[in-house]
C-alpha cells in the first residue's frame, strides 16, 4: 500500500479507485469483509463495501450514502477547502439519491471540530 500513498493520499476520493485497480480491490472491500467474518448485519457490510465507490443512486445503500457524505465533509473540512471547492467536489448523486443538498449539509451539519470533540480522550489512559 505504500506506493499507493505516494500516488493518491489515503484521504483523497479517487484512493479507492486506484487500489481495486492495483490491487484487486480497495478498503471498502476490506472492511466488509472483516465485518461479514465478525458476524455484523448484511447492511452494514453492503454499506461499508459502497462507502469509497457508491453504486447508482438504484442500488446506493442508505447507511453507505450517509457515511460517504460524512467522509466527504470531513475531508473538506481537513483541507479546510473554500466554498466553491467544497461545492465542486460535492458528491451530488449520492446527495440527491438521500434527498440531501450541500446547502442543507453545510446548515445542519455541525463543524468537525464539535462533532470530534472529546473523542481523543478515548485514548488518553
Amino acid at each position: 500500500v505504500a506506493p499507493l500513498d505516494k500516488l493518491v493520499p489515503v484521504l483523497d476520493p479517487g484512493r479507492a479507485v486506484l487500489e481495486r485497480a492495483r490491487l484487486g480491490f480497495h478498503h471498502g472491500d476490506v472492511a466488509a469483509e472483516l465485518a461479514h467474518l465478525w458476524h455484523f448485519p448484511d447492511a452494514i457490510t453492503t454499506a461499508l463495501r459502497q462507502v469509497p465507490v457508491p453504486p447508482d443512486a438504484h442500488e446506493l445503500s442508505p447507511l453507505a450514502g450517509c457515511v460517504h457524505l460524512g467522509a466527504w465533509r470531513a475531508r473538506e473540512a481537513l483541507r479546510s477547502s473554500p466554498a466553491e471547492a467544497r461545492a465542486a467536489s460535492f458528491p451530488a448523486a449520492v446527495g440527491q439519491a438521500l434527498h440531501l443538498s450541500l446547502q442543507g449539509i453545510e446548515e445542519q451539519m455541525p463543524p468537525l471540530a464539535e462533532l470530534t470533540d472529546g473523542l481523543q480522550s478515548m485514548f488518553d489512559a
